[in-house]
């Protein structure tokens, strides 16, 4: 049978008579304070002792398992268990008493209350209400931990603004081709799609950068004018302006996408931010050629840099071999393509190959990127950024102006609309 708690509800007529009410507290003195302390703290004595009692006889009843007797100075009552019947509070008496030991747990209150109850049994005494007491002491404050400074740190962290390259993401671990973060020369940083498929045989590597889409599908974007011809496409900017040359960053993220299957006019603020070595060019997404010798870029930050630090420099008429900056490649033969390979392979391309001003003013041929295979001479201008410009009706065979892909022909003339995408390493 479990033992039950006892509440003791009627514990004040036992105290009231030694301890002052909360009248006559008001004018009670400090001496007379103290006495009703020591007359409190004798009856609490007389109250353990009680209760100790009343616990031995709860532990006595649930041993037994039958009646429990509980008696008083003036009655006695026998009372049978019912172990569902709930358990009953008593009044202690005197005749409860045992040697046990049993915790008071109190705290004491400057002021004083009339009444104190709710005093339950279980093993340890908890006294509910505040009783009257002496004042509690002051604590004085905790003194403040005094804290060692923090050594500033002897070097700067470092920030991730984006990758040098996608060959140095590549080589991070990033092999998927996308769009990768990249930091420029500037300190800026922007987004560029990087291929992570096709190799650089030339140093076994991996990480393209897409830097320009030229298509002849929208308008000429690419296309620029000499500032000095009278027959030629005033409305295009002058070359030393135009987005081959330009750092401008008007040039940057418009038209098209960095996404290289994208057929519109773009250019990548990493045409101005990053430094080439190698050059792949592909066309309608198949390679065309990659470049095969890593010093065709002379150590230039930029593509832009580079075209600007080149000159139109051919006489009329010269051989592109011997006039325009050659570089080496390894090509493939692709099918309807008709402003550089034209149907078949080529062994070297050529940047900014064209005639100088006053070389051949009634008839003058330029291209940004060209080959040999619609000719050697200068006179054609097939090739990525094609120009020509008259001083008359009838130069260029009337067909000046500038495109942004050309095809073979003494003058100017669209090629395919398939775009041609160019990547740097």
């Amino acid at each position: 049978m479990r033992c039950s708690f006892f509440v003791i509800t009627a514990v004040w007529s036992q105290v009231s008579a030694d301890f002052p009410t909360a009248d006559e507290t008001l004018e009670t003195t400090m001496a007379e304070h103290a006495a009703a302390i020591a007359r409190l703290e004798s009856v609490v004595a007389t109250l353990i002792v009680e209760l100790d009692s009343v616990k031995r006889n709860c532990h006595q009843g649930r041993d037994a398992g039958t009646a429990t007797s509980l008696s008083s100075s003036s009655s006695s009552t026998t009372t049978t268990t019912d172990p569902a019947a709930p358990e009953m509070p008593r009044l202690l008496t005197n005749s409860d008493s045992s040697g046990e030991h049993t915790r008071i747990s109190s705290r004491s209150f400057q002021t004083p209350v009339a009444n104190i109850t709710d005093l339950y049994v279980s093993g340890t005494v908890y006294w509910h209400g505040r009783i009257w007491g002496p004042e509690e002491p002051s604590l004085a404050p905790s003194p403040v931990p005094t804290l060692a400074p923090i050594p500033a740190p002897t070097t700067s962290p470092s920030v991730f603004l984006g990758y040098a390259s996608c060959k140095a993401a590549y080589a991070a671990g990033e092999t998927v081709s996308g769009a990768y973060r990249m930091a420029g020369s500037s300190g800026s940083y922007f987004d560029a799609y990087c291929e992570m498929g096709t190799k650089n045989d030339a140093i076994n590597a991996y990480g393209w950068t897409h830097v320009a889409t030229i298509t002849n599908a929208d308008s000429d974007s690419w296309g620029f004018s000499d500032g000095t011809s009278a027959f030629q496409d005033s409305s295009e900017p002058l070359y030393s302006s135009s987005r081959w040359e330009s750092s401008a960053t008007s040039f940057d993220n418009t038209g098209g996408s960095l996404n290289p299957a994208s057929n519109l006019d773009y250019r990548s603020q990493a045409w101005h931010e990053l430094a080439p070595q190698y050059m792949m060019v592909k066309w309608n997404g198949n390679v065309l050629f990659k470049t095969t010798e890593g010093g065709c870029f002379e150590s230039h930050a930029s593509l832009a840099t580079f075209f600007a630090a080149k000159s139109w420099s051919c006489g009329g008429s010269e051989s592109i071999v011997t006039c325009a900056t050659t570089c080496a490649v390894a090509s493939n033969m692709l099918s309807g393509e008709d402003a550089m390979g034209m149907g078949s392979t080529f062994s070297n391309v050529y940047f900014k190959a064209g005639e100088a001003d006053g070389a051949q003013d009634g008839n003058k041929d330029r291209a940004y990127i060209r080959t040999t295979n619609a000719g050697a001479n200068v006179d054609n201008p097939a090739g990525l950024g094609s120009f020509c410009s008259a001083t008359s009706t009838g130069g260029c065979s009337g067909n000046y102006g500038s495109v942004d892909a050309g095809r073979s022909d003494d003058g100017v003339l669209r090629a395919n609309t398939s775009p041609y995408t160019i990547f740097i390493m």
